[in-house]
């Protein structure tokens, strides 16, 4: 485990996320300036870059012998990559497996792995858009499958708790409320079916300035008629 102080320079911990990012392709050095010192003169930028690389470097491999070639930072004269021999786990890729497996076990543990967007609060999240989008996207689609399994099963309670998770990741998924809805009722709770639909009309009022879909209000309607 790598404290966050033992980084030093801030610089090397974006490095090694754009690295991680682009873990199975070569990055030109040109490419890496561009993201990590946009605004800096090229010859100056380049230098950086080999202070932040070896920075890197004694980070992962504090114990490496001066002048060693590094193990996980392969380099070819200005390209750059994680080395793919190097026995690397990267949590994307667990989760992007859990979810194409699809299993009701596997869908669970892709719930708990989602940790919120890519790269979330750091500097290169801005060249990870595409990345950020497609695993937020999968995350809200498993997490749809495994409520509606649950659901089948009648397991309400874990059914909720996921819809709940879904939410706090973003609150605008409104098939989450209808499941919420549906759970509630299926649970004797009318009442919190009611709190429910009205919670989902001020997020939709507040955040987007629109009113629920029509299948939301047909789906309280119809859960709503005997009371």
């Amino acid at each position: 485990m790598i404290d966050p102080d033992e980084w030093k320079r801030e610089k090397a911990r974006q490095l090694f996320q754009l690295l991680v990012a682009n873990r199975e392709k070569w990055l030109h050095r040109d490419q890496i300036i561009a993201m990590l010192w946009a605004d800096t003169p090229a010859e100056n930028a380049t230098n950086y870059l080999k202070v932040i690389l070896n920075a890197l470097n004694q980070v992962l491999e504090p114990d490496r012998p001066k002048g060693a070639v590094s193990y996980f930072i392969e380099r070819q004269q200005e390209l750059y990559r994680l080395n793919p021999k190097a026995r690397i786990i990267i949590d994307a890729e667990m989760f992007s497996e859990e979810v194409n497996n699809g299993a009701t076990p596997a869908l669970e543990n892709a719930v708990r792995l989602y940790q919120g967007h890519y790269f979330e609060d750091s500097y290169v999240q801005e060249w990870l858009m595409i990345e950020e989008q497609y695993y937020h996207q999968q995350f809200l689609l498993a997490a749809e499958r495994l409520t509606a399994r649950l659901m089948d099963e009648k397991n309400f309670e874990k059914a909720l708790d996921v819809t709940y998770k879904i939410l706090g990741k973003d609150s605008l998924w409104e098939s989450a409320y209808r499941a919420q809805m549906t759970i509630f009722m299926g649970m004797g709770r009318p009442s919190m079916v009611r709190e429910v639909y009205k919670k989902c009309q001020e997020v939709f009022r507040y955040q987007l300035d629109s009113d629920v879909s029509q299948t939301t209000k047909d789906l309280y309607r119809s859960l709503m008629v005997d009371h």
